[in-house]
């Protein structure tokens, strides 16, 4: 039986399975020439900054309590039910706790748990993080934290903003006045 499935081109004539990693391919151009306009035109830096920008923004979020979002929630229920099939099929004994249980596993996970740190301690925990990901560099890693907002702008580079609707912004500004009114009523 034929199998069908849907490919994303580029204009480079580059094929990938989904509209995502299309969309990536395309924005790094426009990432690496933001980047370089951050680092003086070091290429190389650039160039490695790209290809580590998920791990580099990872490292921000040290620290952070982490919540499963539905996009995760829902991939992990994918993941689950692709394994319960693989049961099913192959009665594989390794996999019958997964598929006996495999409902409640994805509506009770929780990312692991995780203290709150000061300020201090993030800020420490953000360089170690970065020093193990540039192979020990401290000083590239100083130059990651002391730019961070600009490298994360940088990294979004070529995605759309959309800007939000005429409603939602007049309800905010009703919303605002309304809680100051509240506020200096109470005072």
């Amino acid at each position: 039986m034929a199998e069908l499935r849907q490919k994303w081109i580029t204009e480079d004539n580059e094929a990938f399975d989904t509209k995502a990693e299309a969309n990536e391919h395309t924005r790094k151009p426009l990432v690496v020439t933001a980047l370089n306009s951050l680092t003086q035109n070091d290429e190389s830096l650039s160039d490695w900054l790209a290809t580590n920008r998920a791990d580099v923004a990872s490292c921000f979020d040290t620290g952070s309590i982490k919540r499963v979002t539905k996009s995760e929630r829902s991939k992990l229920a994918k993941a689950i039910e692709r394994l319960q099939a693989i049961y099913e099929e192959t009665g594989d004994t390794k996999l019958a706790f997964l598929n006996e249980h495999g409902t409640a596993i994805v509506e009770t996970f929780r990312w692991p748990t995780q203290r709150r740190m000061t300020a201090e301690e993030k800020s420490v925990a953000v360089k170690n993080s970065l020093i193990a990901l540039a192979d020990g560099n401290e000083d590239l890693a100083s130059w990651i934290v002391a730019n961070e907002v600009a490298l994360l702008e940088s990294f979004d580079a070529g995605k759309e903003k959309r800007a939000p609707s005429e409603n939602a912004m007049k309800g905010l500004a009703d919303y605002r006045a309304r809680k100051a009114a509240e506020a200096n009523a109470a005072a």
